[in-house]
């Protein structure tokens, strides 16, 4: 894949007509049945994306932290069609019965970023160790070769089969693809936004973040977020295993039942919300009118007093 510059952040309107991101981003799953339909070929492979990127001085400046990746062989899928229906879920267990391979890459920083990272937000973030696979220091100009290899590794040992890019919110997660490791493009046939399923399934515009749909199933927070023993910032390797514990998730009746219960509830709640600021506006509103009309008649009055005043004057202080 040719070298050339990109905007500063890679917009989907972008994506869907440059050549060489085109044919990817059009094949684009977006429904439960093409999810579904995907998995019970039995000729997809899956891999999980995530990064984590930070904002230097300002939120438009932002420097890529570290990439996760997690692979789900072809082999596997049929797996995803059961969800587990224990009430206390963990991400090891899948981890392992999906028998899913996970890598995290941490970026070197320069020096220099790192002062300006101190300089500007005061700290470097710590991220948590990766519970799951392999982690990684590696140089950013070494990252794209190290991506390829480790689709290489996962893949060459099941050949006929493709590879589906999964994601969720994955608008940072195309701006890094195209940027900093385009030439692992060609090895996706089609890639899927999480948040895309949830909407199909809820006919819901807003759903809620990646750790509140892994608690809708019953995976428990601390176990989702991991320790903070060893740092406090998120893991990108760790975030790719829940992405696909969402996925899987999905494929039960029960749990789409309890998100779309989970959605309109949300809904619910922001509508009341909306309701009783816009009770508080107009009262604050109507208080408002009240004192202005109030302070008016007194104005008006204070004027009639100062005109009487003077006509008295005139009256006694005349020649």
């Amino acid at each position: 894949m040719p070298t050339k510059a990109l905007p500063t952040m890679v917009t989907y309107h972008y994506l869907q007509r440059d050549p060489d991101f085109r044919m990817l981003f059009t094949n684009r799953i977006t429904t439960m049945d093409d999810l579904y339909q995907a998995v019970v070929s039995g000729k997809s492979a899956f891999i999980a994306l995530d990064t984590e990127h930070v904002p230097v001085e300002s939120q438009s400046n932002r420097i890529l932290h570290q990439v996760g990746l997690t692979y789900l062989p072809a082999t596997s899928t049929a797996f995803l069609l059961n969800a587990p229906n224990t009430s206390r879920k963990r991400l090891s267990d899948f981890y392992n019965t999906q028998q899913l391979q996970s890598l995290t890459l941490n970026i070197e920083l320069s020096n220099e970023l790192q002062e300006d990272l101190i300089r500007f937000r005061g700290h470097i973030p710590n991220r948590r160790l990766s519970r799951f696979g392999h982690e990684q220091h590696i140089h950013i100009d070494s990252l794209e070769s190290a991506i390829i290899r480790f689709i290489q590794s996962c893949h060459n040992p099941n050949p006929g089969t493709e590879i589906v890019l999964v994601g969720f919110e994955m608008a940072a997660e195309w701006n890094y693809l195209s940027k900093n490791f385009p030439k692992a493009v060609p090895y996706f046939s089609s890639w899927v936004d999480l948040r895309d399923i949830g909407k199909d399934i809820t006919s819901a515009k807003e759903l809620p973040g990646r750790v509140s749909m892994l608690l809708t199933p019953g995976y428990y927070w601390k176990d989702i977020k991991g320790s903070n023993k060893n740092g406090s910032a998120d893991n990108a390797g760790d975030d790719t295993v829940s992405i696909l514990a969402i996925a899987n998730a999905f494929f039960d009746p029960g749990n789409r039942d309890r998100l779309r219960s989970r959605v309109a509830q949300q809904t619910r709640k922001k509508a009341n919300s909306l309701d009783e600021n816009k009770t508080a506006l107009l009262q604050a509103m109507s208080t408002s009118e009240i004192k202005e009309k109030q302070r008016l008649r007194e104005s008006k009055k204070a004027r009639g007093s100062e005109s009487d005043f003077a006509s008295l004057g005139e009256t006694f202080i005349g020649p």
